[in-house]
């Protein structure tokens, strides 16, 4: 929760690091891949593109993971997030404003009935 308020003030680098250790450490996979995104959303405002890429990818094959073990509608879409995240960073196109849409369509989706995932733009050759 301390993350996610340092993200709020602008303190990208603190937020980043509260938001990493969290997604370490909390005990539910769900909150651990949501604190992830969160800190990709952080790393991408305080410009540490690389290790926002590299948080993705990471957040791509745990969210596989998770689906596998705990197979769920919600899993799946949360996989198909991640995949589109993944790619976005393999085009070197990933946004803060991507990961904040991403971010509420997850939001959205473990309070309410899923619904499918439609990326926010496509993602074309740059």
């Amino acid at each position: 929760m301390m993350g996610k308020l340092q993200l709020l003030r602008g303190e990208y680098d603190a937020a980043a690091k509260l938001l990493i250790r969290a997604m370490n450490t909390v005990g539910d996979s769900d909150s651990s891949i949501r604190s992830g995104l969160d800190a990709i959303h952080a790393l991408l405002l305080g410009e540490r593109v690389r290790e926002a890429y590299s948080l993705a990818l990471e957040l791509a094959s745990e969210s596989v993971a998770l689906e596998r073990r705990a197979p769920s509608r919600r899993h799946d879409l949360t996989v198909q997030v991640f995949a589109y995240l993944r790619e976005a960073a393999q085009r070197q196109a990933l946004t803060a404003d991507l990961v904040t849409e991403c971010a509420h369509y997850l939001d959205r989706i473990a309070r309410q009935p899923p619904i499918e995932f439609v990326p926010p733009m496509p993602l074309t050759e740059m």
